[in-house]
């Protein structure tokens, strides 16, 4: 048991602290908070915050000791939040997936299609949603089994959901944005491999060409190399977080109708959800930008001029005017 409790600690110490360095580095550095997707990465963070602050705490203390020393109502408080966050950051990467789809698709018209004010109106629907799910079933105790919950000890704070509330959760909350990550990452797939092919083929050219035999150009590809590489690190972003995520929404739809999962199981899945809260600051590091940032604050170099603007700023970069549909 002292072997959990310090893996568990030390996880949500590395979730708090990482997400807050993520935060210090949008805060800091303007170059990663110019473009409006960047706003998707803040409120992926915040997420991975609160889910560190408000959640994982409570937690530890109530696996650990096996009771709940906090009250009824903070118990009701705690449960929410749990399902609020976890929701939430399904619907993130959701977010974050169709934003990648537009970019890919309609490089000319991204800017005009994808504004802070049209992103800030998806966050707020999408929080809505979580808010929506999590605290109004729970407060009023219509997403419990009312008769396995009353059997339990006043002790322990454990939430029983019942079978229609799990399913409608389910199928909203994670089915739906599955789906919709799914189709935007295969049609994002196959764009960055047929401009990978461009890519190549215009450096066939090019060596050709310089060799002193001519040939027609194809003509340049949308996507640079380097907005590729970019694109192909949200996409990891976006697959870890539902991969990691996946065994606790399974799970949480067989065990309330068959109520035949060990808690064991349920509390290796649940922590491997928790844990995506500490890989996603790990993998913003893949950007240029954002490693930087890091270094200079760990560093505490902040007097130095600020990171610019690179191939690679940002999660998505900007599409360039002069491209083509």
């Amino acid at each position: 048991m002292a072997g959990i409790g310090a893996i568990t600690t030390t996880v949500s110490i590395l979730i708090v602290v990482l997400n807050t360095l993520v935060l210090a580095s949008f805060v800091l550095f303007g170059s990663l908070r110019e473009k409006a997707a960047d706003y998707l990465i803040l409120n992926l963070s915040i997420t991975d915050l609160l889910l560190g602050l408000l959640v994982l705490p409570f937690s530890i203390v109530h696996k650990l000791s096996g009771s709940w020393y906090f009250g009824p109502l903070a118990c009701k408080f705690w449960q929410s939040f749990d399902i609020c966050l976890c929701v939430q950051s399904v619907w993130a990467a959701m977010l974050l997936s169709i934003d990648k789809y537009l970019y890919v698709a309609y490089p000319l018209r991204y800017i005009s299609m994808v504004t802070t004010q049209r992103l800030c109106i998806g966050v707020l629907i999408s929080w809505c949603v979580a808010f929506a799910f999590a605290f109004l079933p729970n407060m009023t105790n219509a997403s419990v089994d009312v008769e396995i919950q009353s059997s339990l000890p006043p002790e322990l704070c454990v939430y029983v959901l019942n079978t229609a509330y799990a399913l409608a959760a389910f199928f909203v909350n994670f089915f739906c944005p599955f789906l919709v990550i799914l189709f935007t990452n295969y049609r994002i797939y196959r764009a960055v491999k047929h401009q990978t092919r461009r890519i190549r083929q215009l450096q066939v050219l090019e060596r050709t060409s310089a060799s002193g035999n001519s040939g027609t150009q194809p003509d340049a590809p949308f996507l640079s190399k380097s907005e590729i590489k970019a694109i192909k690190i949200t996409g990891v972003l976006i697959g870890s977080l539902v991969i990691m995520w996946l065994p606790l929404f399974v799970t949480l739809v067989i065990d309330t109708i068959c109520h035949c999962v060990d808690p064991v199981i349920f509390e290796t899945v649940n922590w491997l959800g928790y844990c995506n809260s500490m890989c996603n600051p790990l993998l913003y590091a893949c950007n240029t930008n954002y490693r930087t940032a890091y270094k200079r604050i760990l560093c505490c170099d902040l007097n130095s001029p600020r990171p610019e603007d690179s191939q690679n700023a940002g999660v998505v970069p900007l599409p360039r005017q002069n491209r083509r549909d």
